[in-house]
């Protein structure tokens, strides 16, 4: 996909370089005659090593019905030189009595015992992303849904930030755990919930979500996170599994929601469009 309004490129394509190849990273240099340039940012189409991420990370919950259209990489500098040095900072905290979240210091109780078997959860998740350079940090790849126009005008170049605000017209509902960024596990979830009802114009963004302390949400606590701004008990975000009837559980299978606060959102993700299925799957026959 390539943008639809006419932008004036105001970043050189001189000066974008993609890091050492890691985790998060991609795995191609950004070379002037394939990508295109608007704004702050630059789509990059993806090669093999990125389109066995895009596929690792779609697969395990696909959206049913539609197949991936198309991948491109999402590059802005500057809000991925913000992600390593949120990344660098947050690996600093280890060891640090300060930045433990209230609830791992607290005496032993049931509720202590679930909040654990659900950071064991999430940590599991993150552990094969782990970036050598902040091994204290975790990192997942998860999936925001959202609409072409809102991903062009706002998220690809300025990120996340905006949509922080108290303002009822740019934040459309409180969020039941926590008003902030959510993003997912699955990629059905987050199309299903939030992309879905915006047509053909539906997008699904995955994001590299960093972390050094996550909530571990459980039953009770929809009511002292409904609408609260940014993280509860001194950690970067809340990670709330649940099902598709939004109780929550701590079993093996299950759908992942989470909520983080930006900048702990890398915006040098992938862009997924869809279209509905014709008789051959788009994935392979379009990525390759």
């Amino acid at each position: 996909m390539r943008p639809s309004k006419d932008t004036t490129p105001t970043t050189s394509a001189g000066l974008f370089t993609i890091p050492q190849e890691c985790s998060w990273h991609f795995d191609r240099e950004l070379k002037p005659e394939d990508k295109s340039v608007a704004g702050n940012y630059a789509l990059i189409p993806a090669e093999t090593t990125d389109i066995v991420k895009v596929l690792e990370a779609y697969s395990h919950h696909p959206v049913a019905g539609y197949d991936i259209a198309s991948i491109e990489i999402v590059y802005n500098e500057q809000l991925n030189r913000l992600f390593f040095g949120n990344l660098s900072m947050m690996n600093l905290r280890h060891g640090n009595d300060r930045y433990q979240p209230k609830w791992k210091k607290a005496g032993d109780s049931p509720e202590k015992q679930h909040r654990l078997k659900v950071d064991a959860q999430f940590r599991a998740l993150a552990k094969s992303h782990t970036d050598p350079k902040a091994p204290h940090v975790s990192l997942l790849p998860l999936w925001h849904g959202t609409n072409d126009d809102i991903a062009q005008d706002y998220i690809f170049n300025m990120g996340y930030g905006i949509f922080m605000a108290n303002d009822p017209n740019v934040v459309t509902d409180e969020g039941y755990f926590g008003k902030g960024i959510y993003s997912a596990h699955e990629a059905e979830y987050s199309f299903r919930s939030y992309a879905q009802k915006h047509g053909n114009k539906a997008v699904l963004i995955l994001n590299w979500v960093s972390s050094f302390e996550a909530y571990p949400v459980i039953d009770g606590d929809m009511d002292k996170l409904r609408g609260k701004a940014l993280a509860f008990d001194q950690t970067d975000g809340h990670f709330i599994p649940v099902r598709s009837n939004q109780h929550i559980l701590s079993t093996t299978r299950q759908r992942i929601r989470c909520r983080w606060s930006f900048p702990a959102v890398v915006l040098n993700g992938v862009l997924i469009c869809y279209q509905k299925r014709r008789g051959v799957p788009l994935m392979l026959e379009q990525a390759f």
